[in-house]
């Protein structure tokens, strides 16, 4: 993010032209850091209806943190696919 900010928690957008090789992720895990080398949980869970509805999620964290670094990581696709497809990961402050 270039420098730490107050964040409440992350958007992610799908893919929004499916094909048959790729598909959006079913669940997350997002982990938070001011420094890049230690890690904090911020949330973890599964996107609503994100293969068929392809709109953008929002994630709130349980509360706002002081956030220099985001990382995600998707454990499976929401439906069977080869690759994952995201348009696009945001961060939020309120």
């Amino acid at each position: 993010m270039g420098k730490t900010q107050t964040v409440a928690g992350f958007s992610l957008t799908p893919w929004r032209h499916p094909d048959k090789v790729s598909a959006p992720p079913r669940g997350y895990t997002a982990e938070t850091s001011t420094d890049g080398k230690t890690w904090t949980p911020a949330a973890q869970g599964e996107f609503q209806n994100i293969a068929y509805a392809l709109s953008t999620q929002r994630i709130p964290f349980t509360t706002p943190r002081p956030v220099r670094y985001l990382r995600l990581t998707f454990a499976a696709t929401a439906v069977p696919a080869q690759k994952l497809a995201i348009a696009d990961v945001g961060a939020f402050t309120r």
